[in-house]
């Protein structure tokens, strides 16, 4: 009997390849999400899409194996309620629930301290009935063309043709791609590893801010131009950057970590179930909305 999967969050840049692989593969999926059905997600007699606030719901889902988790941490709980007899659970944190534990910011401590509490319900709730859990933290998010980070910043640098850079922009980083991400929530879901924890998923290059950008410059065609800020003109600045767009939720930490490492291990990951990531080689597919691209294999 074909495994019946639930993909929460479903509209996310993971699930954008996530959902299309399940039912390539001929699986049976039912899709939560707050929006309906986007165009870069394929119709499919097998697949079951659910428009609707995890918040708010609370009927039952019935007759599901397996969860893959995408959306806020805080409204697993109210899920799982709805959930009976799942072998396996996926659910993704974010690296920031360490990289923003000790921030100055009180709203990015408030961030990482959510995570946290997450990951734990994530845990007990799983272990309470007997699930199998995996909760993967991932890096920088790219590929899927939605992402409101890299993705951006290509846009805007295909705009500007320059990039301001707060410091020399030595903080190293290791950006991941969603692709990457969602074989692993697949692997992990149908080939039944044990692997329970908390893992981190970065990316296959380990590479300073400033090499990032200049590597998005050139999968766009555009000799890397950088405009050298002083770290004290970038924040005093901040009032001014907040009147467009790109640059709106940039916070004096953000400014800082521009030249702080965030750097994690993954070796648990490639142990425990063989997690390979690409290295960051970016074209100029990579910034196209996923059902632009050509390379469609998870279609």
């Amino acid at each position: 009997m074909t495994p019946r999967i639930l993909v929460a969050g479903a509209t996310n840049q993971i699930g954008a390849f996530i959902v299309p692989s399940l039912l390539r593969q001929s699986g049976s999926v039912i899709a939560l999400a707050r929006q309906p059905r986007p165009p870069w997600m394929p119709s499919n007699p097998q697949l079951d899409w659910r428009r609707g606030d995890m918040a708010q719901a609370s009927a039952p889902i019935e007759d599901v194996d397996g969860v893959i988790y995408m959306g806020p941490l805080r409204e697993f709980p109210r899920l799982w309620r709805r959930l009976s007899n799942v072998k396996r659970v996926v659910a993704f944190s974010s690296t920031s629930r360490l990289t923003k534990a000790d921030s100055p910011d009180p709203a990015e401590r408030a961030v990482a301290a959510e995570l946290a509490k997450g990951e734990q319900r994530v845990q007990e709730l799983a272990e309470a009935t007997g699930a199998i859990w995996t909760v993967l933290r991932p890096t920088i998010i790219y590929g899927a063309g939605l992402d409101r980070s890299l993705t951006r910043l290509a846009m805007w640098l295909q705009q500007s043709r320059f990039m301001p850079l707060a410091g020399s922009g030595r903080g190293l980083r290791q950006p991941v791609h969603a692709k990457d991400l969602a074989e692993t929530a697949l692997s992990l879901m149908h080939y039944g590893t044990e692997a329970q924890g908390c893992y981190e998923v970065a990316g296959g290059s380990t590479i300073s801010y400033r090499e990032m950008v200049r590597r998005i410059f050139e999968s766009l065609d555009i000799k890397p131009h950088f405009l050298p800020v002083p770290m004290v003109l970038a924040k005093a600045a901040l009032p001014i950057l907040k009147n467009f767009e790109r640059w709106r939720d940039v916070n004096p930490a953000m400014i800082d970590r521009m030249n702080q490492d965030l750097v994690f291990d993954y070796s648990a990951a490639a142990r425990d179930f063989g997690y390979q990531p690409r290295r960051f080689r970016p074209d100029p597919e990579t910034w196209l909305r996923i059902d632009k691209q050509r390379d469609l294999t998870f279609y």
